[in-house]
């Protein structure tokens, strides 16, 4: 599979679009994360479910709905108990931000190391009787070259016993790492 072929039937950009536009490029700037380096929120054509089963098919995907950015996007949640259900939002969380960060981005500027720590989940009421899950977590990743430089600087310090050069390697990866916070919207009704 070519690189190009990661795109094929991903419209992350539809339609024709010449930049011109001013409400094209507010658009395109509100779709991009604060202080990252263009980690943009996925718009497809195919549902989340769709693309999840296609690029992680060893998972179950029991969802519906949008790509959860925001409550009328929100993830619909296929599962019947609480516990599934939370289990499957940070799941989803976690394999959406690897949508974004390595599979739609070009090779070259993909990220790795991503670790995720959750900073707030509330419940909120909405209409019609719905209730959803909003869950706000911060991503910690590197770009992918110096995060394989970071780790093999580290694998030498340590066979070494360098003390001085693990203290510098983790001094480097702390001015290198990016940070920035994803939220998730679940349609947690059919559970709650």
């Amino acid at each position: 599979m070519g690189f190009f072929d990661l795109f094929k039937n991903k419209n992350s950009n539809p339609g024709n679009s010449t930049g011109n536009n001013k409400n094209e490029i507010t658009h395109l700037q509100e779709r991009i994360y604060p202080n990252t380096p263009g980690i943009m929120k996925l718009l497809t054509k195919e549902t989340p479910r769709q693309i999840l089963e296609a690029d992680f098919p060893r998972h179950e995907w029991p969802i519906s709905g949008g790509w959860g950015y925001t409550k009328k996007d929100a993830v619909v949640l296929e599962v019947d108990n609480e516990g599934d259900g939370v289990d499957l939002e940070y799941k989803f969380l976690q394999y959406r931000t690897f949508e974004e960060c390595i599979i739609f981005r070009p090779r070259g500027r993909q990220l790795a190391g991503l670790r995720f720590e959750t900073l707030r989940q509330s419940l909120v009421a909405g209409e019609n009787g719905k209730h959803y899950d909003c869950v706000t977590q911060r991503v910690h990743a590197f770009m992918e070259r110096d995060f394989e430089f970071l780790k093999r600087d580290m694998e030498t310090h340590k066979a070494n016993d360098d003390i001085e050069g693990i203290m510098r390697n983790l001094e480097l990866a702390e001015s290198k790492r990016i940070s920035f916070e994803i939220t998730g919207w679940f349609d947690i009704s059919k559970f709650y």
